[in-house]
């Protein structure tokens, strides 16, 4: 979690240093450019809704996950640059299974993780952004095969950090994340 932290912080960073040597640039050769793609005031990026499948791929299991993203009148950060920016939540539920064989001494068990996060979503071009994110939420264990295990835990609060892209084709947009917990891969109907 630490290192994707970290992670985030340098890629925001360097995003806004970037963003910054692209105004100095601007600037200096000719007039700021107006960027119309938004009639929410002081936000440059689309503001997109709509559901999410995902599948996923964690540490030591499998799952599938539903979001619902929805946009935020956050202002943008990048206002006098060619590159857009916009905020999203995302809220949805997961279901993930979970387990690991050593020979006689295994688990298996199946969690429920209803979350909710936020994301910021940097618009390269019209049709391909990328994001870092924050999801949190509570996971809920059942079919719990763990037995006598101490210190185990199927359930409890969830905090994950990612970072995803979207690739907007015509009605759907395909969608990838890598967080701590795995990777996720889907489809969004984003309007």
């Amino acid at each position: 979690m630490r290192r994707l932290f970290l992670t985030f912080i340098a890629t925001s960073l360097l995003t806004l240093t970037l963003a910054g040597y692209a105004d100095a640039q601007t600037s200096a050769s000719s007039p700021p450019p107006t960027v119309a793609t938004s009639s929410r005031p002081g936000i440059t990026g689309p503001a997109l809704s709509g559901p999410s499948v995902m599948a996923q791929l964690v540490w030591d299991g499998y799952g599938i996950g539903g979001r619902y993203m929805f946009p935020i009148g956050i202002p943008s950060l990048l206002s006098r640059t060619r590159f857009k920016d916009s905020w999203a939540l995302e809220a949805g539920i997961d279901w993930i299974h979970r387990g690991e064989d050593y020979g006689a001494v295994g688990y298996h068990y199946d969690q429920i993780i209803p979350t909710f996060g936020m994301m910021w979503l940097f618009w390269i071009n019209d049709d391909f952004a990328v994001y870092p994110k924050i999801d949190a939420g509570y996971e809920i264990g059942f079919h719990n095969t763990y037995g006598g295990c101490t210190g185990c835990s199927i359930g409890g609060v969830w905090v994950e950090g990612a970072a995803g892209l979207l690739y907007k084709l015509s009605a759907i947009t395909l969608r990838a994340e890598l967080g701590d917990y795995g990777l996720k891969g889907g489809v969004s109907w984003l309007f």
